[in-house]
């Protein structure tokens, strides 16, 4: 995946712009940007420099970045996996309220 960081005359995107080009969601950019902010290799910098991304941020090509290595290896922050289980467990209990509440001929006779 190629990731625009800008055409000629154009030093900076914002993360909207960023998000439309790449046509990917919020978590997928924001963890796509965090691997290029502040991993290793440090190819983009940010407005305002904090760790945290937000959608009124704005990214530029870090001009001091180099490296001896013709291609590097990137890797993605990690999608947090307890979040996606929380969520999960949150819509089976959801079902399993429904079903309870329905009167489906219980114990209670």
């Amino acid at each position: 995946m190629s990731v625009p960081v800008g055409d000629v005359g154009e030093d900076r995107l914002s993360y909207q712009e960023i998000m439309a080009q790449l046509n990917l969601s919020d978590d997928d950019v924001v963890r796509l940007l965090h691997s290029l902010l502040c991993a290793k290799y440090k190819i983009l910098n940010k407005e305002p420099s904090t760790k945290t991304i937000f959608p009124t941020d704005v990214f530029e090509f870090n001009s001091k970045f180099t490296d001896k290595m013709r291609r590097i290896k990137l890797p993605l922050a990690p999608v947090d996996e307890k979040k996606k289980v929380i969520e999960n467990v949150d819509k089976d209990r959801q079902y399993a309220i429904d079903a309870s509440s329905s009167g489906g001929g219980g114990l209670g006779g």
